[in-house]
């Protein structure tokens, strides 16, 4: 009479042998065996129903069972705590990452930043019914500079967030009417579904700051909410370009962004200052200064002197104030443009710094090159590559920035 190989006959079911294949040979069990043991997915060995982890596969239906050593491979939904693989994890928002089944049910708030079920809110609502009872909305006025709510990500990689700033008239010929403009404002946040939010920025003397969710570029020539806010500051008497003290700050996302590319791009911003400057319309100053090197001699700009500053986090160049910052960990931020509420203006700054880093990411645009070429050759070359762009080559042309008006 055969006997099982794990229980050797004790067990009277031993009658009723079944085969099980493990990822090695073949085991002769009997049926209670059998049931205590499951194959693990990944390495086919035969595991012990206690020591096996659940895992739930997007791409698999039903109960897979992995052991110990290939649980290495998965990781923890942070909500529900089942094991999912690291590439099915679905991103919410900022840091939220879930599994599709989470991801179906919950929402984050944005006051309270916590990832909630739906049943949580009210049908199309950004915040959760608690947070609605207590009054937690940034949809009330200006937030404070150092509020930072859930970063809601629209598109596909690179993303671009805005800061655009706006104020009084300097003159005080029109009255600027800030909390009519605030109120108004609130109401555009509300039917954008929170894509922006206004804060308040020291360095202005009545004013905000309209600072943006990350969007990618297609999502930016596709929405409509930032020509209404521009128009509305407009009736409401605010104004941006005829302010010296507004500007408007791009970031961008870093990720696909080498260590290379980044001193590709500083050592443009370098090069090129003048028409920089032309596009910016603003020249240099002290909240976006060019002086990268703390000089403006371009016969000491090496790649090797770029890369030493850049690793010893030196200051002339880890400073938030420069023309290009690069001190955060996340993102970089072009800061050199005048503010504006032209919308053809704004979304032709924020297409000029997409093309300019899709520009320092060829491969055959080297860093040797960059440094090589004079000024106006690398100017020429940048016009070419913005031809692909029919709104950027508008823009240029209306401000007499492409490379045949500035050599004139």
């Amino acid at each position: 009479m055969e006997t099982c190989q794990i229980c050797c006959g004790r067990v009277s079911q031993c009658q009723e042998i079944q085969i099980m294949r493990g990822r090695y040979e073949t085991f002769r069990l009997c049926p209670l065996c059998v049931s205590r043991l499951v194959t693990c997915e990944d390495c086919k060995r035969l595991v012990c129903l206690g020591y096996a982890y659940v895992v739930n596969r997007a791409d698999t239906s039903g109960k897979i069972y992995v052991c110990t050593e290939c649980r290495r491979n998965y990781v923890e939904c942070p909500r529900c705590g089942k094991l999912i693989t690291p590439e099915s994890l679905v991103r919410m928002s900022g840091s939220y990452r879930v599994c599709p089944a989470c991801a179906h049910n919950t929402k984050p708030c944005m006051a309270c930043r916590e990832l909630l079920s739906i049943e949580d809110f009210k049908a199309g609502d950004l915040y959760c019914v608690r947070c609605r009872r207590n009054g937690n909305s940034y949809y009330r006025g200006i937030c404070s500079a150092d509020f930072r709510p859930i970063p809601v990500f629209y598109g596909e990689e690179p993303y671009y967030g805005i800061e655009l700033e706006v104020d009084e008239k300097p003159d005080g010929d029109e009255e600027w009417n800030i909390d009519e403009c605030v109120e108004n404002l609130n109401s555009l946040i509300v039917s954008s579904k929170g894509r922006f939010f206004l804060k308040d920025d020291g360095s202005l003397h009545n004013g905000f700051e309209i600072v943006s969710q990350p969007h990618s570029m297609v999502e930016w020539e596709n929405q409509t909410w930032l020509a209404a806010v521009c128009k509305q500051i407009i009736y409401d008497g605010g104004v941006s370009f005829r302010n010296s003290k507004c500007g408007f700050h791009i970031h961008r996302s870093r990720k696909d962004l080498s260590e290379i590319v980044i001193v590709k791009l500083l050592t443009l911003f370098i090069k090129l200052q003048p028409f920089f400057e032309k596009v910016a319309q603003r020249k240099s100053n002290g909240y976006c200064k060019f002086s990268f090197l703390g000089t403006n001699e371009n016969n000491r700009l090496t790649g090797k002197l770029l890369y030493d500053r850049l690793k010893k986090q030196d200051r002339a160049i880890m400073d938030r104030y420069m023309a290009l910052n690069i001190t955060g960990p996340a993102t970089i931020e072009c800061r050199i443009f005048r503010g504006s509420l032209v919308y053809k203006t704004v979304l032709a700054y924020l297409k000029f710094f997409h093309l300019l880093c899709a520009f320092a990411k060829k491969k055959e645009i080297t860093l040797r090159i960059i440094l090589k070429s004079s000024p106006v050759e690398l100017w020429g070359e940048l016009c070419k590559h913005f031809e692909q762009d029919s709104h950027l080559i508008d823009y240029l042309i209306e401000k007499r920035a492409l490379l045949e008006d500035c050599v004139k």
